[in-house]
């Protein structure tokens, strides 16, 4: 009903009203429907140089956190770019601690997207004592708890993410806010996942699931979607396994974003692996390799592109070109997640071990992180045939077949 109020009333605006009803139209309209893939970088050129433009502070950062928001979906670096210049602009306002909060956010989750994870994190906890302080209890406080514990986990502390993303959830609770209700249950479902609790990881899934918006194709849906398959998978549900990635891919359409289809590819890659289905597992990897013409489209999907670009090549016997292909992100490994940086070692050593090299340096490598990180990190690496345990499976020919 907002969102039509906004879109058809007759009152005369003035230029600076005129643009925070720009801004709340599109607010309403993330809240409300799904926005498609073409609308969402006219919206967000347009949040951003409102974000540059208006006289008024407050709108300058609700601008600004609703652009963060339109990002988060389309990761689009360049745009990206233009949010970090606007946020240094925004930071020569005078503003109260409320409106500080929609710029603490924006710098938390640039630094977050350029894998400044420390950053990120001190940021967000810099805005959660405000918040604290001044007994703030918003929307704005709930991306702030989401970011937390998102950033936690991407740091491989996935026992202190917990309390955060509870918090987030509540608090979404509280306030009625369905989709901050579904984001924080997808992150619980990751979370409870590397942690190897796969009871939980399923019920947080279904929670998240249970308050999303139809057709959404956005991370937390996505992200909700593969936990619920893979704790089926995991638990002998196989046949609920497969049936539930189904739905996902058969949802992403012709006009989603390139990094969303890769990121289900990979995912429907994983939930068939684990359901015993191995061609039907490499099939859509082969899909998800060609979507990303033989990239990872986003720095959060290169542990899953790395392991199956290494199977399938394995599988090819091209060892040697896996190796490579490897090598050539090694200047981006510091940037990864606790999770991938295992991934891209243990996929190193595998290799080296199919072309007959020695594994010691990397196996001790890939053990020491494992001992930092909780069982369900080893245990998934396993179930791929990734732990050093298991590299003694692949032959010197530098080719593997399937099991």
């Amino acid at each position: 009903e907002s969102l039509v109020l906004l879109r058809t009333s007759n009152e005369s605006w003035e230029p600076e009203e005129e643009y925070l009803r720009e801004v709340l139209g599109v607010v309403s309209k993330r809240w409300c429907v799904r926005i498609p893939v073409d609308e969402l970088g006219i919206l967000t050129d347009r949040v951003l140089e409102i974000s540059g433009i208006a006289s008024n502070p407050e709108t300058r950062v609700v601008a600004l956190a609703t652009a963060v928001r339109l990002l988060s979906l389309s990761q689009d670096r360049t745009r990206i770019s233009l949010l970090i210049a606007r946020i240094q602009s925004c930071n020569d306002l005078e503003l109260d601690p409320y409106q500080r909060l929609h710029v603490i956010l924006a710098e938390a989750w640039s630094s977050a997207s350029g894998r400044g994870l420390q950053s990120a994190l001190d940021y967000l906890q810099k805005g959660l004592g405000i918040a604290r302080r001044n007994g703030y209890m918003s929307t704005i406080v709930i991306r702030l708890y989401l970011g937390e514990g998102n950033v936690l986990a991407l740091l491989g502390r996935y026992g202190e993410a917990l309390a955060p993303l509870m918090m987030a959830a509540e608090l979404s609770t509280k306030l009625d806010n369905s989709e901050f209700v579904a984001e924080a249950f997808s992150l619980l479902a990751m979370v409870n996942a590397r942690i190897g609790e796969h009871t939980a990881q399923m019920d947080c899934a279904r929670k998240a699931l249970s308050h999303q918006q139809e057709q959404s194709w956005g991370p937390s849906t996505i992200g909700a979607t593969y936990e619920l398959a893979m704790a089926l998978a995991c638990t002998g549900r196989e046949g609920e396994a497969t049936a539930t990635i189904d739905m996902l891919t058969a949802a992403m359409h012709e006009n989603s974003p390139a990094w969303g289809k890769q990121a289900v590819m990979l995912n429907a890659a994983d939930v068939y692996w684990v359901a015993g289905k191995n061609k039907s597992a490499l099939r859509h990897a082969g899909l998800a390799l060609r979507i990303g013409g033989g990239l990872a489209l986003h720095e959060s999907l290169q542990g899953q592109f790395t392991r199956w670009s290494t199977m399938l090549e394995l599988c090819s016997g091209k060892a040697q070109r896996a190796l490579q292909r490897l090598s050539a992100t090694q200047s981006e490994f510091h940037r990864l997640d606790a999770k991938d940086q295992v991934e891209l070692l243990a996929a190193r050593g595998l290799l080296l071990g199919a072309i007959g090299e020695d594994t010691g340096e990397v196996r001790d490598a890939v053990l020491k992180r494992l001992e930092s990180l909780p069982d369900g990190i080893a245990r998934g690496l396993t179930r791929f045939g990734f732990h050093p345990s298991t590299w003694s499976k692949v032959g010197r020919s530098g080719r593997t077949t399937l099991p």
